[in-house]
């Protein structure tokens, strides 16, 4: 094997290994997007349940004015 093979065998290793790494980073920053999604529709879910409050408050405030 000359050097030259050598060295394109370890830069074919170095690239297959960033590919690899690149998809494993991928895949995780995938898997965290899906869990704060997740997280954000259980937070807004537990926060705003109000709505229909609101719309009580809102037709109360119509009537008074009748």
């Amino acid at each position: 094997m000359s050097i030259a093979d050598g060295l394109l065998a370890a830069i074919e290793e170095v690239n297959n290994l960033d590919k690899k790494m690149a998809r494993d980073i991928g895949e995780h920053i995938d898997s965290q997007a899906r869990t704060l999604e997740a997280l954000k529709n259980e937070v807004e879910a537990k926060a705003f349940p109000l709505k229909p409050l609101g719309r009580y408050l809102q037709q109360r405030r119509i009537r008074s004015k009748s």
